[in-house]
């Protein structure tokens, strides 16, 4: 049996959208488990390299010149 996992940020629709997934034809159940969002992160992070995990950082903080110029990758995804 295939399952298939949909994450939800807002749980104000989960009635919603629990009732369109149990519609949809080849359901035979479908059901809400809760998610640590901090330890789902932790994991996520460990996943990538420390460049990466550098340019997570720097989102919605800015990047400056001077991160452009110390991170050759960055230069050449902006130059892109």
């Amino acid at each position: 049996m295939t399952e298939v996992i949909v994450p939800i940020e807002n749980d104000w629709a989960i009635d919603n959208i629990m009732n369109a997934i149990k519609m949809l034809k080849g359901v035979a159940s479908a059901r809400v488990k809760r998610v640590d969002v901090a330890k789902n992160q932790e994991q996520t992070a460990k996943r990538y390299s420390p460049r990466i995990e550098r340019l997570q950082q720097l989102k919605g903080t800015g990047i400056t010149q001077a991160d452009i110029d110390n991170d050759s990758r960055l230069a050449y995804l902006l130059s892109r």
